[in-house]
């Protein structure tokens, strides 16, 4: 993906992404994306879309289908991020994680 980007990267810093984001670099960059598992998946697309420096990031509900770790990952890696986030989310220890500020929308019920 990075080379698809036109983004420069070394072997070295390729092994070092996967450790980061729970990947066994030794094993797992062999692997065809089709064969990884739920939570891998959706690793590689953190790494993805990170890969070319984001100024903003949109996550819509970006825990669901999320394993335990997959969701700790989520939050250390956009902790580390530099841009803006916005984010929907159900999710309160996601939101309380992430921080920022918080804009909380509630239903509106109609009254006949």
């Amino acid at each position: 993906m990075y080379d698809d980007a036109n983004i420069p990267i070394t072997d070295q810093k390729v092994r070092q992404i996967l450790a980061d984001y729970l990947f066994d670099p030794q094993n797992d960059s062999r692997l065809d994306i089709a064969r990884l598992s739920g939570g891998q998946k959706a690793r590689f697309q953190l790494i993805k879309m990170l890969c070319a420096n984001p100024n903003l990031l949109v996550l819509d509900e970006p825990t669901n289908h999320l394993d335990l770790p997959s969701i700790e990952e989520l939050e250390r890696a956009l902790a580390r991020y530099q841009g803006a986030i916005l984010y929907i989310s159900h999710d309160s220890y996601f939101a309380e994680a992430v921080g920022g500020d918080l804009l909380e929308l509630t239903p509106v019920t109609a009254t006949l």
